[in-house]
């Protein structure tokens, strides 16, 4: 009957990373952070985010309260780095909690890690050497997929993308699109990935919120939409995200394809 929420409240003008255990909070950060993501197991509570630290952004990962740094190995320079990066999907499987989320590796570019029970340094995930971000996590057996975006090498798009036990597959092509993996799911072979496109970068066209079954597109809405979480139960499959109504973004699901609207606009 608990219900768990993370995120980040203002006190004054200092951001803190917070969450909730139905309406108590506790407070996470104690300089500029946020909560993206929480996970509990019994007792335990983890929540992943980011907290700055001596005026650099770190990766940050909560157990029950207590934060760890979340390094990285950068494999160019053959060493662990600590700075600029978020904490941004976790995931529990047992008793083992997964986490992802990117850093700032020596050449200044941002690429992907994933690491299990907050060990540190975290693996980083093979990239294509230009910005990479990672959103969520999902593990399925001995497999692990990570949904998040990569740059097109050459014309510099973001390319919405899921790595599957380190190897990427590209769900959108970088050309005249650009395209953001938020959230995945996976149900015995097939692999569900949400998020959104904008399918017309250069003419300025509208995201739309999508999501991809095994790499084949479904499109959510034909409006400025977004789609930030994935859930398949049964053959049902249902997508949260946004919908701008004309004047406002309105907060929805999509069931199976047809939008439930969650506010009025």
């Amino acid at each position: 009957n608990d219900v768990y929420t993370a995120g980040f409240e203002f006190s004054g003008n200092l951001q803190l990373a917070k969450y909730w255990k139905n309406s108590t909070s506790v407070t996470l950060g104690t300089g500029a952070s946020s909560a993206y993501c929480i996970v509990t197991n019994g007792s335990d509570v983890y929540v992943g985010g980011w907290e700055t630290v001596n005026e650099f952004v770190n990766s940050r990962y909560w157990k029950n309260g207590i934060a760890t740094t979340i390094s990285a190995y950068d494999p160019i320079i053959s060493r662990e780095v600590t700075t600029d990066g978020h904490c941004s999907g976790l995931f529990l499987n047992g008793s083992n909690v997964y986490a992802t989320g990117f850093y700032r590796n020596s050449q200044g570019r941002f690429s992907p890690w994933e690491t299990t029970n907050g060990f540190a340094p975290a693996n980083t995930i093979p990239n294509n050497d230009k910005h990479c971000y990672a959103s969520a996590i999902f593990v399925s057996g001995s497999d692990k997929y990570v949904a998040g975006n990569q740059l097109n090498a050459t014309r510099g798009l973001a390319m919405a993308t899921i790595w599957k036990n380190g190897v990427a597959t590209t769900l959108t092509e970088g050309t005249v699109s650009v395209g953001v993996a938020t959230a995945v799911f996976v149900v015995g072979s097939d692999v569900y990935v949400a998020g959104w496109e904008q399918e017309n970068y250069y003419g300025g066209g509208p995201t739309y919120a999508k999501y991809w079954k095994n790499g084949v597109p479904v499109k959510l809405a034909t409006v400025s939409s977004a789609a930030t979480g994935i859930a398949v139960f049964g053959n049902d499959v249902y997508v949260s995200g946004w919908e701008n109504n004309g004047t406002n973004n309105v907060a929805k699901y999509w069931k199976n394809g047809v939008s439930v609207n969650l506010t009025d606009g």
